[in-house]
C-alpha cells in the first residue's frame, strides 16, 4: 500500500506542476512539499510505521520515488521487486 501512496504523492507533484504552468500561478509550486511529502510521509508513519529516507537522504529519496513511479507506470515494478527479493504487491 505504501508504494501506491508514494505513486499518488509523485503524481500529485506532476499535477501541481502542470497546474502551475497552465494557470501561470507559480506559487502553486510551493504546495508540492506539503502535498507530495505529506502523502509519502503519511504512508511511512501510519502504514509501515517507519521513518522516511527523506530525513537522511533527501536526494536519493526523491530519485527513488521517481524511479519507483516510472517502474509502476510501465508495469515493471513486479520484476524489480523479484530482483530485489522484496514482498510483491498483492
Amino acid at each position: 500500500m505504501t508504494r501506491v501512496v508514494h505513486l499518488l504523492a509523485t503524481a500529485s507533484s506532476w499535477i501541481i506542476i502542470l497546474l502551475a504552468i497552465v494557470t501561470g500561478h507559480w506559487w502553486y509550486l510551493l504546495l508540492i512539499p506539503f502535498v507530495a511529502y505529506g502523502l509519502a510521509w503519511y504512508s511511512h508513519f501510519f502504514i509501515e510505521h517507519n521513518k522516511p529516507a527523506t530525513f537522511g537522504h533527501p536526494f536519493y529519496s526523491l530519485a527513488a520515488d521517481y524511479k519507483m513511479a516510472g517502474l509502476m507506470l510501465t508495469g515493471r515494478m513486479g520484476n524489480e521487486i523479484k530482483r530485489l527479493n522484496l514482498t510483491a504487491i498483492p
